[in-house]
């Protein structure tokens, strides 16, 4: 886990000021992988989106600073970071290492797969049916978990080591659909209020530190040891 950490968001932000090297590189336009087409190396863009169709295979990353990814039906690819743009990975995908962004939504449908971490700053985290290989992180943005989705690892809200202009504020988790945790959520940051909500036969099975669990209307504090553990 402390590896993964460590590569995660500090990754993000150099990101946005030294573009990493790519095989398949452009400045405005758009990068487009057609349904079922098979493609080795990285695909980076600073404003044009990449577009991976349908049921293609990439063996290699995408990278944007400003532009939207798109992960089609069925398609397997490396990891996925931007900047400032969306990433939305429709159902049945496999993603081999992580989904990364500093500004923008993360959107994961059913069936598909993340085998490492998936990962914002300040964009909001929905996965729908998505088995998450590692750890789910974020700073700003809220995390709802539906339709059965499973986080192997924590999930974790981490303590931000410059100031991104916000105050004190409240975050909230949603655990719907029979979604569980299988290891603990954790708040690092002394800046952020996070809520916990449990809806749907959803679970939690590690500890619950520094945040406030609601199921059934009630409220409990997760750091509490008769509340933590489920």
């Amino acid at each position: 886990m402390t590896i993964s950490r460590q590569r995660g968001l500090g990754l993000l932000l150099l990101l946005a000021t030294g573009f990493l090297p790519a095989c398949n590189m452009s400045v405005n336009g758009p990068i487009t992988l057609q349904d079922g087409e098979k493609r080795d190396g990285n695909l980076s863009t600073v404003n044009g989106r990449i577009s991976i169709g349908s049921r293609c295979t990439l063996d290699g990353s995408c990278r944007t600073v400003n532009g939207r990814i798109t992960v089609g039906r069925g398609a397997h690819t490396g990891d996925l970071q931007s900047v400032n743009g969306p990433i939305e990975i429709d159902a049945d995908a496999v993603v081999s290492d992580s989904v990364e962004t500093v500004n923008g939504s993360i959107r994961i449908g059913a069936g598909s797969k993340v085998e490492r971490d998936v990962a914002s700053i300040n964009g909001s985290i929905v996965l729908r049916g998505t088995k998450v290989g590692r750890d789910v992180r974020t700073i700003n943005g809220g995390v709802h978990l539906d339709e059965g989705t499973v986080v192997q690892g924590d999930v974790i809200i981490e303590d931000k080591s410059v100031s991104l202009g916000r105050g004190r504020h409240v975050l909230e988790i949603t655990l719907s659909g029979g979604s569980v945790v299988q290891g603990d959520i954790i708040n690092e940051s002394d800046d952020v209020d996070v809520e916990i909500r449990l809806e749907g036969e959803s679970k939690i099975l590690g500890r619950v530190t520094g945040a406030k669990v609601i199921e059934g209307g009630a409220a409990q504090r997760g750091d509490d040891p008769a509340t933590s553990s489920r």
